[in-house]
């Protein structure tokens, strides 16, 4: 690694305005990008007549509006807004009071540009069929056949375009939409059941963030599989609705001592256990010491579920406590709950090994944020790495994996300042390595990645 020394009057591989276009391609496989403002107009009853034409070799209509609208160009105008909204919240967040818009503004960041997001094998968007079985619904669809339920499978999330499939169904879930519903409007999954609670719409998102990565190569090894099985373990089959399941789960976690035990070995008070848990009222006067039962509980986690173990333990304080309860219970949303679990580790010596991933060799050219003084440190390497991973995540609708093995400092002829990151992508388990590669191949020869974060 040349990473003390300057390279300059070196060009990078393209010099694009943005300076945010992931860009190792050769320039004869990259499509050159034209506005929308410069072609020609098209009337609404245009549009329509071409629609009407390319309907009759039978594609379905809305089949033919995501093609005509996800054009390559569209991808960036997405991804750029999605930068602009996390911008917009990372400024709010600095302060103290933080307006109740922002967690939508940091959700938009996340989700919004994996509308457009195409299948490498067949170019089609992805959500296409989620929304043509929507459709389908109200044309022919029974009140409790829930068909969209079949987009909520492991073995659909984490094919081709699962991800962002789920993703676009539990949109649909949270209207709801009767295609998400069995009878007396029952949720038809899980994940659907979530997507109802009011009070944090990103919860059923959440959990399909690290859904697909697993302790090995078998379908059944793949975090989603016991996540699925512990919301339906607590939540049943949510027949009265949200608010009852809720109370299920609540009651459910409330007569377990692990969660207690977790938080009592964290010095937390706990007083609404009195008369049912008492020996956790009051935190030890024995400073960062594990109790038993917490201990005993993220071992057993670790050695049935491995990689999958700390999801499921920040599942257990994510859903313990909703808001009917306040007061009577502690909150946490997906992020504190993610922050506990990391917090007891330390505490607990709870250390699952990483899952196994596969993936491409890459290399990244991305604008340097301080120019000559961009710091080369093996921490801001680190945190370039998650800026990368975040906005890969963004624009691809999965997890990838980022490390980043050299980091070089260039200077263009213009003297505009770029890091070359040599990067190796990951994606788990390594079965899915592959389509998710060719997603990153093709986004990488259009030149339809940027990177908002940086």
């Amino acid at each position: 690694m040349e990473s003390s020394h300057h390279r300059r009057g070196r060009k990078p591989p393209s010099h694009r305005r943005s300076g945010r276009v992931l860009n190792n391609a050769p320039a004869q496989h990259r499509r050159s990008k034209r506005f929308l403002l410069n072609q020609a107009p098209l009337t609404l009853a245009e549009f329509g007549a071409e629609l009407r034409r390319k309907n009759d070799s039978g594609l379905p209509l809305e089949a033919q509006l995501l093609d005509q609208l996800c054009t390559p160009c569209m991808d960036l105008v997405l991804s750029e807004a999605a930068g602009l909204a996390k911008a917009f919240a990372d400024f709010f967040g600095e302060h103290s009071h933080i307006p109740p818009f922002v967690p939508d503004l940091l959700r938009m960041a996340q989700y919004l540009p994996t509308a457009c997001i195409r299948a490498a094998s067949s170019g089609q968007v992805c959500v296409t069929p989620v929304l043509s079985a929507a459709e389908a619904w109200l044309a022919d669809g029974s009140p409790d056949d829930g068909r969209l339920k079949d987009f909520a499978t492991p073995e659909a999330v984490c094919g081709e375009c699962g991800l962002s499939r789920a993703r676009a169904v539990i949109d649909l879930a949270a209207l709801p939409h009767p295609a998400t519903q069995l009878a007396y409007g029952v949720p038809a999954h899980p994940l659907f059941t979530v997507a109802g609670f009011p009070h944090d719409r990103y919860l059923a998102n959440w959990e399909l963030d690290h859904a697909c990565e697993g302790k090995g190569e078998a379908r059944e090894d793949i975090c989603l599989v016991p996540a699925l099985a512990f919301l339906t373990e607590i939540f049943g089959n949510a027949s009265d609705g949200a608010p009852a399941a809720q109370t299920r789960a609540f009651t459910t976690m409330a007569m377990k001592e692990h969660i207690h035990a977790c938080l009592h070995s964290l010095g937390k008070e706990q007083p609404w256990l009195h008369g049912l848990h008492d020996q956790f009222v009051h935190p030890s006067n024995e400073s960062s010491t594990c109790h038993p039962a917490c201990q005993s509980w993220l071992s057993s986690l670790q050695a049935e579920h491995g990689c999958c173990a700390p999801h499921l333990a920040a599942q257990h304080f994510a859903y313990s406590c909703g808001p009917a309860f306040s007061g009577s219970c502690m909150q946490f949303s997906p992020a504190e709950a993610d922050a506990v679990v990391a917090e007891i580790a330390g505490v607990c010596e709870f250390d699952p090994p990483p899952c196994p991933s596969c993936g491409d060799a890459l290399v990244f050219v991305v604008p340097a944020p301080a120019g000559e003084a961009t710091d080369l440190s093996a921490n801001n390497t680190h945190r370039l790495a998650e800026a990368l991973r975040s906005d890969l995540a963004v624009q691809t609708g999965e997890q990838v994996h980022v490390t980043i093995r050299a980091l070089d400092l260039m200077v263009s002829d213009e003297g505009a300042y770029f890091l070359e990151a040599k990067s190796e992508l990951g994606s788990a388990p390594c079965w899915r390595s592959q389509f998710v590669g060719d997603q990153l191949r093709r986004e990488v020869e259009n030149g339809t990645l940027s990177f908002a974060a940086l």
